[in-house]
């Protein structure tokens, strides 16, 4: 629950550009979207608009939670077989 929060958290902050992150039920599209966060993410701090420290701490967040989509992915593919 966490995890959802502070990504909507990041997805507020990081939109000042006019672009958004839509939520989707499925996993390759979320995975997609945390991506293009994390695409966001350095662009912000190349433009100097946020500290580097600030981008490790995002993007530990973001990184753990693609790993657990990925996870949930696999999972499912190997239950439906």
């Amino acid at each position: 629950m966490k995890k959802l929060i502070i990504i909507g958290l990041l997805a507020c902050t990081s939109c000042a550009s006019k672009q958004y992150v839509y939520q989707s039920t499925k996993v390759n599209k979320s995975i997609h979207n945390l991506e293009l966060m994390m695409k966001w993410l350095k662009e912000d701090y190349v433009n100097g608009d946020i500290p580097i420290y600030v981008v490790k701490n995002y993007y530990i967040v973001l990184e753990n939670t693609r790993a657990n989509l990925e996870q949930m992915k696999k999972k499912y593919k190997n239950e439906k077989l």
